[in-house]
């Protein structure tokens, strides 16, 4: 690998969530989550996120306030360019779907990764593969 990057894009996220569902004013069925990993982060990144909810009964609010949080999560990258070489070949070596860990120790972070997709282009007589991961959990 060759220009490693790991990144985090806070700016959007949200780590407090607040369900709106049925009712008006004060009856109103509302729930409030919160993500207390990213909440504890830094003490100047709370950030609270409300989304209406009509046809959520209450006992389904919390599914709404969780989704609120996941899709304003920490916006995590991982980049690197991954190196040609003879011993290591995409369709013989290694293949789509396969997993990776990456280990960024000065930031002590650990990324799981996954090939989802590669593109190959031709120039010159040369093939030249671009690789895309994903992020998985383990």
């Amino acid at each position: 690998m060759q220009n490693v990057a790991h990144s985090i894009n806070r700016s959007a996220e949200a780590n407090a969530a607040l369900a709106l569902g049925r009712g008006e004013g004060e009856s109103r069925e509302t729930l409030v989550k919160k993500n207390a990993t990213a909440i504890a982060d830094s003490p100047w990144n709370r950030r609270e996120k409300s989304r209406s909810g009509d046809e959520f009964q209450s006992s389904n609010l919390d599914t709404l306030a969780q989704l609120i949080l996941d899709e304003n999560a920490k916006n995590e990258k991982f980049s690197f360019k991954v190196v040609p070489a003879i011993n290591r070949m995409y369709g013989v070596d290694y293949f789509l779907g396969d997993k990776l860990t990456n280990k960024f120790e000065d930031q002590n972070v650990t990324a799981h990764l996954q090939l989802v997709g590669v593109q190959a282009t031709f120039g010159e007589g040369v093939e030249v593969l671009d690789h895309e991961f994903a992020e998985v959990i383990i």
